[in-house]
């Protein structure tokens, strides 16, 4: 099997990255939506998957357009999104 060195960095370690990818209030609309980084880091595979959707930080922030998304998607981010306030 192929290491790559993200590999073996701990799940806490790529949390805080993946956090990192959220974009800042800054940004003004140039960079990558906040609804985006999420579901773009659980297509990489299992792994990130399982880390971005134990990130609650990554799941605070959602716009109304999500209400208008498949109704799967609102219980998965709000549970995702743990104890910390939407």
């Amino acid at each position: 099997a192929l290491l790559l060195p993200v590999r073996k960095l701990p799940p806490e370690t790529l949390g805080l990255i993946f956090i990192q990818c959220l974009p800042d209030e800054e940004s003004n609309g140039l960079s990558t939506s906040v609804l985006d980084v999420p579901l773009l880091l659980m297509r990489v595979c299992r792994r990130w998957s399982n880390i971005a959707r134990s990130t609650p930080q990554l799941w605070t922030t959602f716009h109304d357009c999500i209400l208008q998304w498949s109704q799967q998607f609102l219980p998965m981010w709000l549970k995702n999104s743990g104890c910390l306030p939407v």
